[in-house]
C-alpha cells in the first residue's frame, strides 16, 4: 500500500498486482502524481507484435503500459498534451521495431482513468472503473464494452456445453481458443468511424458499427470523457477492470475478488469474461486499485 500526498490531494489506498503476480502491475500501472492520479490499464496484446523501448523487447501491452505510465507520472502539463507526447514516443518505437500502424490491430491499446489534481477533473476513456464515496453511500460507475460482454457470453456457452457433455479438456480454454479470432476483430473496432462498416457487417450477430467503442491507441486523436465531481465528494475509487466489484476500500474489494476468484475461477458465472485464471496465475485479469480524497 502506498501514500502520498499533494496540496490538492491525498492519497488513501493504492494497490497493483499483474494477474501473474507482477508487483508493477503487468499491463496495469498506478499514476501516482505530481499532477496526474489514476490507472493506466494496457489491453492484453491480441497479434503478437514485439515492441523495443528502451532497449528492450516487450509486447505491445508492456509497451503502451510502460510509455503512457511514464509520460502521466512525470508531466505537469495538459493531459491532451501528456497522451500527444506518449503517442508520439510509440510511433517512434513502431518504426524502430518495423510495426506498421496504419495496419489494424496493430497499436496497442489502454483503457484510463485520471484525475487531474491542477483542473480538478476526472477523465475517462475505455473499460476503467470508478466510484465516489459520498456522504450517504458508495456510487461505483463500471464500463464493459458490449463487445467484450458478447466475446464473454459466447465464450461461457461453449465452455458450459463441453462440461455438461463431460468432455471439458482439464488446463485449455475452449472458449478462448473459439473466440480469440473475434478478439481480435474487436480490436479493430477500437476508434473506428461507425460510418465505415455496413449495417451487414457483423460480429456476435451485431453490426459491427454498434460495436465501435473509445480507447486510447498511439495514432487516434485522444478523446477522454471529461467527469465533473459531486460537490459533497468525500473520496474517489479508481480501478482497472480487474475489480469485477468495485467498494469504498481495497479490504472489501479484494475479498469480493477473492471469493468471485473461488466460486468461479474460469469466469462463466455472474461476472463471465473473455478469459479465465491462467495456469500460474492469481486472477483473471491485472488489477489495480486506488482511492484518493480531493
Amino acid at each position: 500500500m502506498l501514500v502520498a500526498h499533494t496540496p490538492a490531494c491525498t492519497v488513501e489506498e493504492a494497490y497493483t498486482l499483474g494477474k501473474f503476480r507482477d508487483p508493477l502491475g503487468g499491463g496495469d500501472r498506478l499514476i501516482l502524481g505530481p499532477r496526474f492520479f489514476g490507472v493506466v490499464d494496457a489491453a492484453t496484446e491480441k497479434y503478437g507484435h514485439s515492441w523495443t523501448i528502451d532497449g528492450t523487447s516487450m509486447s505491445g501491452e508492456a509497451a503502451m503500459a510502460t510509455v503512457l505510465a511514464r509520460k502521466l507520472s512525470k508531466s505537469t502539463a495538459e493531459l491532451w498534451q501528456v497522451l500527444s507526447h506518449a503517442q508520439s514516443e510509440l510511433q517512434e518505437a513502431a518504426l524502430m521495431s518495423g510495426i506498421d500502424l496504419r495496419k489494424p490491430g496493430a497499436s496497442p491499446l489502454a483503457s484510463l482513468v485520471i484525475y487531474d489534481s491542477k483542473a480538478r477533473f476526472l477523465y475517462h476513456l475505455g473499460d476503467c472503473s470508478f466510484g465516489f464515496v459520498l456522504p450517504h453511500g458508495f456510487m461505483p460507475l463500471y464500463h464493459e464494452r458490449l463487445v467484450d460482454r458478447l466475446a464473454a457470453t459466447r465464450r461461457a456457452q461453449i465452455i458450459k456445453a463441453f462440461a455438461e457433455e463431460g468432455t471439458l479438456p482439464v488446463g485449455v480454454d475452449p472458449g478462448r481458443e473459439a473466440i480469440m479470432e473475434d478478439l481480435r476483430a474487436a480490436v479493430t473496432l477500437a476508434n473506428a468511424n461507425p460510418l465505415a462498416y455496413s449495417p451487414h457487417d457483423t460480429l456476435h450477430g451485431v453490426p459491427k458499427r454498434d460495436l465501435v467503442y473509445p480507447v486510447f491507441d498511439a495514432i487516434s486523436p485522444p478523446a477522454p470523457a471529461l467527469i465533473s465531481l459531486p460537490a459533497d465528494l468525500k473520496s474517489l475509487v479508481l480501478s482497472s477492470d480487474g475489480y469485477p466489484k468495485l467498494f469504498p476500500s481495497l479490504r472489501d474489494s479484494e475479498e469480493y475478488l477473492d471469493t468471485s476468484l473461488r466460486l468461479d475461477p474460469m469466469r462463466i458465472g455472474d461476472h463471465a469474461s473473455t478469459k479465465g485464471i491462467a495456469p500460474g496465475a492469481v486472477s483473471f485479469d491485472d488489477r489495480s486499485y486506488l482511492k484518493i480524497s480531493v
